[in-house]
C-alpha cells in the first residue's frame, strides 16, 4: 500500500480524535491527498470526500477502483457513501495512473452524470479533481463545470 498514513477506506467521524483536518485552500487539499499518495494508485480509483452543510470534514471513502487504463463508477454506490455519512456536500477525487491530469471524454460525462444526480439527492458537487501520478492536478471547478455543466466540451477542448 502506498500512504502508509492512508488506508484504502478511510472512515473519520467529525469531532473524533481521528478528525483530519482538511485544508480548505484547494492548492493545499491536493497536496494533503498527495501526501496519502492518491496520486500514486497503480489503478484508477475514486474516492468521495463528504463534507456537512458547514463544509466540515466527515470521511473519505473510494468508491470505484478499475485498471491502469480507467474505471467505472456506479453512481448509486458513490451517493450511498454520501447519504450513509450524513453529508450534504461532497468532493469526487480520482487519479490518472498514466501521468497526465488531463480530464478523458468518460471524466466529463462522469461528472456531468455526477452533478444532475446530486441535485436531484438534494446534494452538493463542490468539485471533481483528477490527480496525475507525475503531480499535476485538474479541477472541474476551477473551469466552471460544476456551476455550469453545458460547460463540458468548452472544458474537454481547452484541457488537450
Amino acid at each position: 500500500m502506498r500512504g502508509a498514513t492512508r488506508p484504502s477506506r478511510l472512515r473519520l467521524e467529525h469531532g473524533s480524535e481521528q478528525a483530519v483536518q482538511i485544508p480548505p485552500i484547494k492548492a493545499d487539499l491536493v497536496r494533503l491527498l498527495q501526501e496519502w499518495g492518491l496520486h500514486q494508485e497503480p489503478q484508477e480509483c475514486i474516492w468521495i470526500l463528504a463534507y456537512d452543510s458547514a463544509m466540515h470534514f466527515m470521511t473519505i471513502v473510494e468508491v470505484a477502483r478499475g485498471s491502469q487504463l480507467g474505471v467505472e463508477l456506479h453512481l448509486p454506490t458513490a451517493f450511498a457513501a454520501v447519504l450513509t455519512s450524513g453529508a450534504e456536500r461532497f468532493i469526487v477525487i480520482h487519479n490518472h495512473p498514466g501521468g497526465r491530469a488531463v480530464p478523458s471524454e468518460g471524466d466529463l460525462a462522469l461528472t456531468k452524470d455526477i452533478i444532475e444526480a446530486a441535485n436531484v439527492l438534494g446534494l452538493y458537487c463542490e468539485d471533481h479533481i483528477i490527480l496525475a501520478s507525475r503531480g499535476g492536478w485538474f479541477s472541474f471547478a476551477d473551469r466552471g463545470v460544476i456551476e455550469d455543466p453545458n460547460k463540458v466540451l468548452e472544458t474537454w477542448a481547452a484541457a488537450k
